[in-house]
């Protein structure tokens, strides 16, 4: 019916303001449909006279359904023409955000992510967002709508963050439940650069069996943004870290070998390497991923020798690393038959 209005506002579109002027109060489901209804109309510049008394009045109901749904409905009215609209539905817009109901606060919260309110308004926003972050940070009842709120504040204020809040942010996330803090870092984690813990918080999330594995990657790629003053301050979780995600399927050894050398952190960069050599097996199977792997750890001992200006044992690795990758080489000849997907399956006899 949204689409309908919003194509014949004057037919269609009066039949809907007129069914939701007379609809009483106790049919909130209705009259919460019909305000979606009000949001499609928006596409019309021509419909805004008919729409906004009537939304208005939404804004106002008493019904928390028909309250959320117009804030719903404002995503889509704003989206459109947000710089027309009269400033009196903004300001209802605004209380909505601080409505004591959390079915009612939470949509305006998602309609953020669409809409920009016009100049005027945002530093209003900002103030609204922040009651909402201090809120749910001390009750922590729903990490959900806080992650949103902090996403939505980050994405107004931008770089322009006061000088502590980067640091009062990611406490707040290093406590709330890891899909709700991740969400945040990915979204919005840019803003959060330079806060002094940031490295913290991202190896304890990588390092979490509850992170969602395709989530990973984009982890340790925030975590290659980080200080190198902050890597070398959690460089020694880096090893448990590692193991926690090769726990549930995910290799993170490159990378985060990767992470350590660049930040001079050699010991810790040749831990990870040998960790992840000794936790395989050396059956036909594994064999490859071991061979690799040796050369790999044999590589990050060397870089480490060398760091520490130990000549002997940088030819003594050297000399390793060559008999490892010609060792890979030979296994990979023997048993390149045995391991195709093909030619190494066994086939039964025919009894015939």
């Amino acid at each position: 019916m949204g689409v309908a209005a919003a194509w014949k506002p004057k037919s269609i579109g009066k039949l809907v303001v007129s069914t939701f002027e007379t609809v009483g109060e106790r049919h909130d489901y209705l009259k919460a449909a019909l305000v979606e209804c009000l949001g499609w109309m928006a596409r019309e510049a021509s419909a805004l006279p008919i729409i906004v008394p009537p939304f208005y009045q939404a804004m106002m109901s008493g019904s928390t359904l028909v309250r959320a749904a117009a804030a719903r409905a404002y995503a889509k009215l704003a989206k459109h023409c947000a710089e027309d609209l009269p400033p009196l539905v903004h300001e209802s817009f605004l209380i909505l955000l601080t409505d004591p109901y959390v079915a009612v606060h939470s949509a305006p919260v998602d309609a953020l992510r669409e809409v920009d309110l016009p100049e005027p308004f945002t530093t209003r926003v900002v103030t609204c967002l922040l009651y909402l972050i201090s809120r749910y940070s001390r009750s922590r009842s729903d990490d959900d709508i806080l992650s949103k709120s902090i996403q939505r504040y980050l994405d107004l204020v931008g770089k322009d963050l006061p000088s502590r809040t980067p640091d009062a942010i990611v406490s707040i996330l290093d406590g709330m439940a890891v899909s709700a803090a991740t969400d945040v870092i990915l979204q919005s984690g840019f803003a959060l650069r330079g806060a002094s813990r940031l490295g913290e918080l991202l190896i304890k999330l990588i390092s979490d069996p509850e992170t969602n594995e395709y989530y990973v990657d984009d982890l340790l790629g925030e975590l290659e943004e980080v200080s190198p003053k902050q890597i070398l301050g959690v460089s020694d979780r880096f090893k448990a870290a590692a193991r926690s995600c090769t726990s549930r399927g995910i290799e993170v050894a490159d990378e985060m070998i990767a992470i350590l050398t660049a930040v001079g952190a050699w010991a810790e960069a040749a831990d990870v390497a040998r960790d992840a050599t000794e936790r395989l097996s050396d059956d036909a199977w594994d064999r490859p991923r071991k061979l690799r792997s040796t050369a790999r750890q044999v590589a990050a001992e060397l870089e480490l020798a060398a760091a520490s200006s130990d000549t002997a044992r940088v030819a003594e690795l050297a000399a390793r690393w060559r008999e490892s990758k010609q060792e890979a080489e030979r296994d990979n000849e023997e048993n390149r038959e045995k391991r195709s997907p093909i030619l190494g399956l066994r086939i039964p006899h025919s009894s015939n």
